[in-house]
């Protein structure tokens, strides 16, 4: 068995137990491409209840789970409620501010920058720095230096847990693969980061 005895903690303490260690998932802006368009045409609400656009009900899934995507017309949608689908609200987004989308703080989501993250567990606003990635080639054309920003949160992130925004669903699979699947990193916040 292999030990885990002096793994960081979120606050920079160490632990002697997995407990130190976060769970790492991955979401991404959905695309048309990523879902079944055949599936019935339900109404895409805004956060007022007033109808945005109708979309393919397996699309509109997708979006609510990941939190921004494309509609068949190419508008970008965006979540605007921590609530899962069928209750769940948008918002249009303006691609030329947002390509990506929007984070919790309204600020434009960044692949491979921006983590989603439990505002208990890692403040919203704190740099983050995940060693396992300082030295990766990423499909956005460069080499990581470990640093992120908390700057998202999801109805499904508790506890130990971050998602990291890919940008695409393409980009998850080419670094879950670099990583061989990792799911499970140790992080330092707060003084101790070694990032700008």
């Amino acid at each position: 068995m292999v030990s885990l005895a002096g793994v960081l903690a979120v606050d920079g303490s160490e632990e002697n137990d997995e407990g130190g260690k976060f769970r790492l998932t991955y979401y991404w802006v959905v695309s048309p491409e990523d879902a079944d368009l055949t599936t019935p045409l339900v109404d895409v609400l805004d956060l007022d209840g007033m109808v945005i656009a109708q979309a393919p009900e397996d699309l509109v899934m997708q979006i609510a789970l990941e939190g921004s995507g494309f509609l068949e017309d190419g508008t970008l949608i965006n979540l605007a409620c921590a609530c899962p689908y069928p209750d769940s609200r948008f918002f249009l987004v303006d691609t030329a501010l947002f390509p990506w989308g929007v984070d919790a703080r309204g600020q434009a989501l960044v692949p491979f920058f921006t983590l989603a993250v439990d505002p208990d567990a890692i403040a919203l606003g704190a740099t983050v720095y995940i060693p396992d990635y300082d030295g990766l080639a990423v499909p956005t054309g460069t080499v990581h230096d470990g640093c992120f920003f908390a700057g998202d949160t999801g109805f499904s992130i508790a506890g130990r847990h971050i998602d990291l925004f890919a940008g695409t669903r393409a980009h998850f699979l080419a670094v879950d693969t670099a990583l061989n699947g990792l799911d499970r990193v140790k992080l330092t916040t707060g003084a101790d980061v070694p990032c700008p």
